[in-house]
């Protein structure tokens, strides 16, 4: 399918990009055939205290921005920012990709889709990254329409996790990769090409609990909170 394909050439292109602004252009532009019509990304520390919208929009931390024309001076982009922005609560409870509308559902949200609504947005993804010391990047993709098959969300959600994790290495001083060791790195190579444990174990002649040691211990190395962060961050890396 071509939006498949589309997002797999992005993966490779995202991984090997050197400015973190032209690579979230070139998401944009690759993908606006589909209804993409915006981009973000952010890299920052979540505040200390309160934390509500108005403390989340002024952490900062924006590296590009694409979107519709006019929207980021409009009233309903202000009234996201400040008063109801889905990210709040993916940030509070560690959510890692979600739809805007399954944080937002219609329509209780009645007025928050009405200032999407001026952006010609319909819905939207996002995708969170967190770190240590309250390291957080986060992804934000918005669109006329949402209508994907789960062939074409989950190649979408490699495309913008390798983007993301990009982006997070080319904005802070991330040092040299991570060492894993031959076994570790094995099977997070299967766990990338979607292998389940189980098939990871036949294929290495390993138990399932010894492919999850593994696994787990890989995950920690690279500093990710899921098995699916973990390989965005080994594929920006080009550890894969």
């Amino acid at each position: 399918m071509p939006l498949i394909q589309d997002a797999i050439d992005l993966v490779d292109h995202c991984a090997r990009a050197t400015d973190a602004v032209s690579a979230a252009q070139v998401f944009a532009d690759r993908l606006q055939p589909y209804g993409l019509n915006g981009v973000g990304t952010r890299v920052y520390r979540r505040p200390e205290g309160q934390f509500d919208s108005a403390a989340l929009f002024k952490a900062g931390g924006r590296i590009a921005t694409v979107s519709p024309p006019g929207w980021l001076n409009s009233e309903g982009y202000r009234y996201i920012c400040l008063t109801e922005n889905p990210l709040l609560d993916a940030v509070k409870n560690h959510t890692s990709f979600f739809r805007f509308s399954d944080l937002a559902p219609p329509p209780r949200y009645a007025t928050y889709w009405e200032a999407q609504s001026e952006g010609g947005i319909g819905d939207g993804i996002g995708l969170i990254h967190f770190g240590a010391r309250r390291r957080v990047a986060s992804l934000s993709l918005t669109f006329e329409q949402l209508d994907l098959s789960p062939g074409e969300t989950a190649a979408l959600r490699t495309a913008g996790a390798t983007l993301l994790e990009r982006t997070a290495q080319l904005t802070a001083d991330e040092g040299a990769p991570p060492t894993l060791t031959p076994r570790e790195h094995d099977c997070m190579a299967f766990v990338a090409a979607g292998k389940s444990d189980w098939d990871i174990s036949v294929i290495l002649g390993l138990s399932q609990t010894t492919v999850r040691f593994h696994v787990d211990n890989a995950r920690r190395k690279l500093d990710a909170s899921t098995r699916a962060h973990a390989v965005a961050r080994m594929a920006a890396y080009g550890m894969i």
